[in-house]
Formats: C-alpha cells, structure tokens, sequence
C-alpha cells in the first residue's frame, strides 16, 4: 500500500489520532507517583508505591496513573478522579474519562460527547467532541463532524475545520486540507501554508516536506526549505529523522549532513536511517537486508527479511518469520526463533507461541517471566515510560522495566524437584516456574513469606512480591516463620528476630526463640525462659504466656454482668486440682467470647453464653455460682450436652485454668 495515499484514508486518520495523538511523543522525567496494583483475590485494583508498600486503603475497580496529582478510577461502572490520598475530588460519574494535561481532562457523560474539564470538574469546552486528545502545549485537538478543529485553555475553537492534524512538536502540526499539507501553530494560526504533497512532524527544528513534482527537502520553523529538493532516500518513513541527507549513487549511496557536507560514500544501497549512526542497506541480489555504520562499516551481514529500530542499545532482525535481537556491534544477543517482536513504553518482548517475554536489557537475556498477551491501552490513559501493561493468562497489571509486577497474586506455590536435586517454586495452577532450581528445602509460610534454603543457609521468599527479600545467612528458621511481622531465626549460635526485609528488630541474644502469639514471645536463656514483648523486652520470667498470679485491681466489683472476652489458657487434670504456682500446662485451642447476665430467680447465679471455636462450640446457657468471699478467682462448672462439663477459673475476666471436657458420674 502506498503510504501517501494511506494519509488521506479518514479510517486511517482516525486510527493515527488514536495511536498517535494521545501518546506522548518525548519522554518524561521518571514517573514517581502511587502505581496502580491489581489484587488477584479480590480483583480489585489498589495504589502501591516502588517497595509494594500500599499508598491509601481504598480499592477500586479499574485504576490509572496520576497525572499532576490527580488519577482516573472506575467505581462501579463510573470514572472519577482521585487525588494521591484516595479521596475522590471529582465526584462526577463519567462514562469515559483522560487523564489530565496541563490542567485540563477530556471526558464524556452518558448522553454527551467529549469535553474539556478543569480540576474542580468544571466544564470548558464550548462544543463536543466525537474524539478530543490531550491538552499539550497549550492547545488541544478535537474531532467532530469528519473534521479536526484545535481548541485553547478556554474551550474555544481557534482553527479548523481541517482534513487531519497530527499532534504538535516544537510549536507546529502539520495538517492537511483537501491533500494538501501545511503546518499550525499553537495559536491556530497556519505558519506554513498547504502547498505540499506531503509532511512529517518537525525535529531538532526541521521537517521533511514532499513537493508536488514528488521530490523532498527539509524545512525550518519559518517555512524555509534549507536543502536542495532531490529524491532522497525515504525521508519520511518511519523512523523519522532530520539529520541526514540519503541519496543513491551509480555506485551506491552517499550520507550528507543538512548543510550538504558528505559524510559518507559506500558500495551498499541504504534504504533507511535505522536509529543512532546506522543505516539499513539492500544487497539488491535478493539476500536481504543488512547494516552499515557512518563509517561505512558492514556491521550486520545480508541475509535478513528485515532489521528494526529499537528504543534501546539493539536492534531487531527477522530472517524466514522469526525474530532475535542484535546489538549496535552484529552481535547476536537473542536468536532468531521467535514468533513476533513487541516494543512498548517498558521495552520489547518477544513472543513465542502464545508466549511473551521482555527483554531486559542491562542483563542481556529474556525474563523468565510469561506473559500471554499485550493488551491494548485505552487511548484517553497514559502509561508513563518504563512501565507497561500486560496480560498473564486472564490477569491484566502493570510492570516495569525491570521486571518488577505490580500485582498481588492469589499464588498456591508447591515444590518441584529438578534433575540436579534442588527445589523449584512453581504455580500449581498454571506450572510457572517462580525460581530456579536452587533450594535445599522449603519451610512453611507465614505472613507471605516462604522459608528457603539454598547451599546450607536459610533465607526468605516473598509471596507479595515473588522474589528473595532476606538473604541467606542463617543457620535455622522457626517451623512456624513470621508472626506480628517478625521470625525467631538462629546465626552463629544464638537466636534474634528479623522483620520482612532481613533487618535485625531483636538481637540475637537467645539460646532458643519461638513465635511471637499474641503480642508475647517464649526465648531462653541458659536455662530460664522468659516472656518477651515486640520490642524484645523482657516482660517476666515464667512457663506461662499470662501470670495468673500478678496482682490485679477488682474486676467489677465481682459484678459479672456484662460481655467479656474471656481468653483460656492452660488445661489441668482435674476440676477439684488446686493450682500451683510454676505448675506446667497445656494450651487450649481459641478464645472464648462469653455474655454473663443476672439470674432473674436467684441472685445466687449468672445466666452466660460461650461461643468459641473450641471445646464448647455454638452458643449455650449455662449456670455458674460465684465463689463467696473472694472478689478476684470464680470457680464455675460448664454443664454441656449429656455428660460433658468442664471447669474453669477466672479471674480479672480472664479465664487463667480450665479442665478439659470430662464425664462425671451419672
């Protein structure tokens, strides 16, 4: 299809102000706002920041990136805007909604066209539109009635109709009007009439233009043509480029500077600047495509179907259907095998089968990661440079350019063994391998965080973000791993406590550590054991997590009425032992919540309710008589279904022993 031709289809137009028009062309400073995460379980979308830490605790249905402080969310089928704490600050339920540029968002109600809004959610634009782009560089681009028409800060249409406007760099938009090609400015105002056959958008202060008799020449900012007009050699194919000057020769082409300086004569026929100092030749003997440098130098031999730009240090090949990558020196970096090549905002992958892969360029090699497809983004959204939006199986998210998934996965991780022995953590869903085959063993998660062993010593995985966050230097881990956010783990003899990211929160003082249960900790010194709290501090010196024989204030008076969370702890032999100080027990299973009222016929008894996930499950009434003559312990029978009771003692509202369920005689 002949490309000049191509420009003048309105299919073809509107599809370029879709791909195009929206897009920014250069890039930006790093993008370091709040990333949208999407939440596998839940399948919600969540704000997080570069650490995975989350931002603010609202969920959303469909969440985009900030733009100058202010983000598109989908809640319920409706877009609205929120700023960097969560809160919405334009409450208005749209159908579509962009994202805002130089202070203005495009947006569209049900029964409307698109509009220009400000960031109180205040409409400006006079009209509506049936496409409207980003507000950039002052001016904005709309789309109705078959025509193009640029519109300014206020809403209001400075220029147009036209046939098509492409997008402004340096100040200027080429546009066409009945086939003929001119240029725009900011201000609307035509800076260079449509007296060509065609146009490129202006670079480093230069466009290519084609006359009417089908030459080319460059052009500066005022209209002037600066270079003889001549048939050069694909001046406006993509990738555009201002800087040289291509021509064919009897004997094969020459490179020229603008100013006309010959800066390189060869024998190969080049047929486009490729990107940097390297051009694209033709053997013309039917063997390809190949690549020259500025010297002159063959750096890729013919052979290939063709050779791509990239936006990185590399380029892409393709021989017989099948992709690899080059670096700029001919080396092969990736093998031609693959299906298809994919450039995007976050860099290129490579697809084989049903299968993509990014590149990761610093590493030289492909990600392990899979991905299945590269889902379209909605033209009105912006994806900041060196992020990129892709599809795992059914899951869409976001990742950047160094492979790290903005995503919280609902992962089950099961071991896999390798020929050499070692163990691998793979999906057992879709059989993803997560890890090489390098673990020894493989402990039991807590917290999302999966105990590892590799060459002797233990480390940590993480189920959040899929990757090793805690070295491997130690020489044992708890069976139970992390609890309140720390793990007891053993280095050089002694235990201490880690938090999730291996930083030492309790030092490693101990002979034995155990998990953290309920804010208290059991560790041992020599041979005395103590209860230690959060913050490593020594709370008492005891076998029991609560000392039921600390002195208390008065629980109520000893007026029971009321609920209580009432929480057991030890279980002894018998409802008629006596408790002994330092006496060891046995931990029952989950507390207990109990609602105590008055007995309406003797004062003497309490009515109550247990509901607990232990031995007594389900809600029962029961009688209990309060011991006379002491306002601290109650001594009390369950009477259960049949033939089961239990006792208990209480004190303070905490049931500190408690018998397990036994039959009493008949």
């Amino acid at each position: 299809m002949n490309r000049r031709s191509t420009m003048s289809s309105p299919k073809f137009l509107s599809l370029l102000l879709i791909l195009l028009l929206f897009i920014p062309v250069n890039a930006q400073k790093p993008y370091d706002g709040p990333i949208p995460t999407y939440v596998q379980k839940d399948k919600k979308w969540i704000y997080r920041d570069r650490d995975g830490n989350r931002v603010f605790n609202r969920e959303f249905d469909e969440a985009w990136f900030f733009n100058e402080g202010l983000a598109v969310v989908n809640q319920f089928g409706s877009y609205k805007y929120i700023d960097q704490k969560g809160e919405l600050v334009i409450n208005i339920s749209y159908e579509k909604a962009g994202d805002f540029s130089e202070g203005l968002a495009a947006v569209k109600l049900p029964k409307t066209g698109y509009f220009y809004i400000n960031k109180r959610g205040e409409r400006v634009s006079e009209k509506e539109y049936q496409t409207l782009g980003k507000f950039k560089n002052g001016v904005g681009i709309g789309y109705r009635d078959i025509r193009y028409y640029l519109i300014d800060a206020t809403g209001k249409e400075i220029a147009g109709p036209f046939d098509y406007v492409d997008g402004f760099t340096e100040g200027m938009s080429w546009f066409s009007i009945n086939q003929q090609f001119g240029f725009v400015n900011t201000k609307g105002e035509i800076a260079i009439k449509p007296v060509y056959k065609n146009a490129r958008s202006f670079i480093d202060g230069y466009a290519w233009v084609e006359k009417p008799d089908g030459t080319f020449c460059l052009i500066d900012l005022k209209g002037k043509e600066v270079t003889p007009a001549k048939n050069y050699v694909n001046p406006i194919r993509f990738p555009y480029q201002t800087k040289y000057l291509i021509e064919h020769t009897k004997e094969g082409s020459t490179v020229k500077s603008r100013d006309g300086k010959t800066l390189l004569k060869t024998k190969y026929k080049i047929i486009r600047w490729l990107q940097k100092d390297l051009f694209v030749y033709n053997d013309g003997k039917g063997g390809g495509e190949g690549m020259i440098d500025i010297k002159g130098k063959e750096v890729i031999k013919a052979g290939w179907t063709s050779i791509e730009e990239s936006k990185g240090d590399f380029v892409i090949v393709q021989k017989n259907s099948k992709y690899g990558i080059y670096g700029p020196d001919g080396k092969e970096i990736i093998p031609p095998k693959y299906d298809f090549s994919w450039t995007t905002p976050v860099g290129t992958f490579m697809k084989e089968g049903n299968k993509y892969f990014l590149y990761l360029e610093k590493q030289k090699t492909l990600g392990k990661r899979v991905y299945h497809a590269m889902p379209d983004v909605p033209w009105q959204f912006t994806v900041p440079e060196g992020f990129g939006f892709v599809q795992a199986l059914y899951l869409k998210f976001f990742i950047d350019a160094d492979g790290n998934e903005y995503i919280v996965r609902d992962v089950y991780l099961e071991n896999y063994k390798g020929p050499n022995g070692k163990i691998a953590l793979k999906d057992a869903y879709t059989g993803d391998l997560y890890s090489d085959f390098v673990y020894d063993k493989v402990g039991i998660k807590g917290e999302e965080m999966l105990p590892v062993m590799k060459d002797g010593k233990w480390g940590f995985y993480s189920l959040e973000t899929y990757k090793e966050t805690v070295p491997f230097i130690y020489d044992e881990v708890d069976a139970y791993s992390f609890s309140h956010g720390l793990c007891p783990v053993k280095k050089n003899g002694k235990w201490g406590y880690i938090d999730k990211r291996g930083v030492t929160k309790i030092p490693f003082d101990f002979d034995e550590a155990n998990t953290f249960n309920k804010g208290e900790a059991i560790v041992k010194i020599g041979k005395k054991k103590y209860i230690i709290d959060l913050q490593g501090k020594v709370l008492r010196q005891d076998n029991y997590y609560s000392d039921p024989w600390a002195e208390r204030p008065e629980f109520n008076g000893n007026t029971l009425s009321g609920s209580y969370n009432l929480e057991y702890y030890h279980v002894i032999d018998s409802p008629y032992s006596i408790p002994v100080k330092g006496e060891r027990s046995q931990e029952l299973d989950e507390p207990v919540w109990i609602k105590v009222t008055q007995n309406s016929i003797s004062t003497r008894y309490y009515h109550f309710t247990v509901e607990s996930s232990g031995y007594h499950n389900g809600q029962r009434v029961y009688n209990l008589e309060r011991n006379s003559g002491n306002n601290t312990y109650l001594m009390f029978v369950f009477f259960g279904n049949g033939e089961d009771r239990c006792a208990f003692m209480t004190r303070d509202g905490m049931v500190v022993y408690a018998t397990a369920p036994m039959q009493f005689g008949k």
